[in-house]
C-alpha cells in the first residue's frame, strides 16, 4: 500500500501535472524565439525559457516524489534524472557553477524517462490511468530526443499522458494508494 503518497488534494496533482507539461511547453517556444536570429544563447528569451524549464522539472520532480510508493525503483531513477536536468539548467542560467560530467548528461534523461515511464506503466496496470498515459508520455519523449525545436509538441503530448493524473478518481485512490 502506498499509504500517503498520492495526495488528497486534487489540486496539488492537477497543478504539477499540468503545470509541468505547461512549463515546458512555454520553454520549448522561447526556445523558437530565441534562435530565431539564428543561435541559442544569452538573452530575455534565453533566461526566461531556462526558468520555465527549472519549473518544469522542480514539478515534475515533486510529482514522481508523491507517486514514490508507487514504485521505489522507478521513482528514484526519475529523480536522479530530473536532479541531473536541474542542475543542467542551472548550469545554462548560471556560468559558474560546473557542468554535469558526460557520463552524467547520457544517464539522467534516461533515468528520468524510464523511470516516468515505469511508473506510469504502473498505474496502466492497475487501471488507475489507462493505457494512452504511457503511450503519450513515450511518444513524447520520443519527440524530443528527435529534435529540440519539436519540444512544444513533445510538452503537449506529456500534458496528455499525464493529465490523467490530475483527474485521479478518489474511489481508485483510496483502493490502490491506501
Amino acid at each position: 500500500m502506498v499509504g500517503t503518497a498520492w495526495p488528497r488534494d486534487r489540486g496539488d496533482m492537477k497543478t504539477l501535472t499540468i503545470g509541468g507539461p505547461l512549463c515546458l511547453l512555454a520553454y520549448g517556444l522561447l526556445r523558437l524565439v530565441d534562435g530565431l536570429d539564428g543561435s541559442h544563447g544569452s538573452g530575455w528569451a534565453w533566461n526566461v525559457g531556462h526558468t520555465f524549464f527549472l519549473a518544469a522539472f522542480l514539478m515534475f520532480g515533486v510529482l514522481v516524489w508523491m507517486l514514490r510508493d508507487v514504485s521505489a525503483v522507478a521513482a528514484t531513477a526519475a529523480l536522479a534524472g530530473s536532479a541531473a536536468f536541474v542542475w543542467v539548467i542551472l548550469g545554462d542560467l548560471f556560468s559558474g557553477l560546473p557542468g554535469l560530467p558526460d557520463p552524467l548528461m547520457i544517464a539522467g534523461p534516461l533515468l528520468f524517462q524510464l523511470g516516468v515511464l515505469a511508473l506510469l506503466a504502473v498505474l496502466a496496470v492497475r487501471h488507475d490511468v489507462t493505457v494512452w498515459s504511457p503511450v503519450l508520455v513515450l511518444a513524447g519523449f520520443v519527440v524530443l530526443m528527435v529534435n529540440l525545436d519539436l519540444i512544444p509538441l513533445g510538452a503537449l503530448l506529456l500534458l496528455g499522458g499525464l493529465a490523467p493524473l490530475a483527474a485521479h478518481p478518489t474511489e481508485a485512490a483510496e483502493r490502490v494508494f491506501g
